[in-house]
């Protein structure tokens, strides 16, 4: 993360903030998918969390709206043990997010993360592992998220 920001503001952004008219947002729906039915309420709290730390009000109704849809989770077989059973997996998420102003689309964009699972020695899925896991990769989007529109934000101020 901190060498993401390094390679932002390296590129000449500047940490400005999203927009100055953007101190309340509302969340709309995030749909989800069947294999992972939780994951969308998850996101929500984790975007909840991000934007309120950062001074954001997450409230009912506002001129500004965070809506989006889950595109896939996907577990990827990364290492095996000696009996060729999974030992590791890939968990990536695909997101697309998009910010609305008075129903509009202003912003719209995709998002990844990924993090490692490894399982414990019988090579079974932990489910409280692969949701805890989840619940980090929601948080990372979340993290994303608002700063990818607050470069999004300074940049278009920089180029007015």
């Amino acid at each position: 993360m901190i060498l993401s920001l390094l390679i932002l503001f390296g590129c000449g952004y500047k940490w400005v903030g999203l927009s100055p008219g953007m101190r309340e947002i509302s969340l709309g729906p995030i749909e989800g998918i069947q294999e992972e039915p939780g994951f969308s309420s998850t996101l929500r709290e984790a975007i909840r969390e991000e934007f309120q730390s950062r001074g954001i009000r997450v409230i009912e109704e506002a001129r500004f709206c965070l809506q989006g849809r889950i595109e896939g989770i996907r577990l990827k077989t990364i290492s095996y043990d000696r009996s060729a059973y999974t030992k590791q997996y890939r968990v990536l998420v695909t997101v697309d997010m998009k910010l609305l102003e008075d129903r509009r689309t202003k912003w719209q964009g995709k998002l990844s993360s990924s993090e490692v699972l490894t399982l414990s020695g019988d090579a079974v899925l932990d489910e409280s592992k692969k949701e805890k896991i989840l619940g980090d990769i929601a948080k990372d989007l979340a993290e994303e998220l608002y700063l990818r529109l607050a470069t999004e934000a300074s940049s278009r101020r920089g180029s007015q």
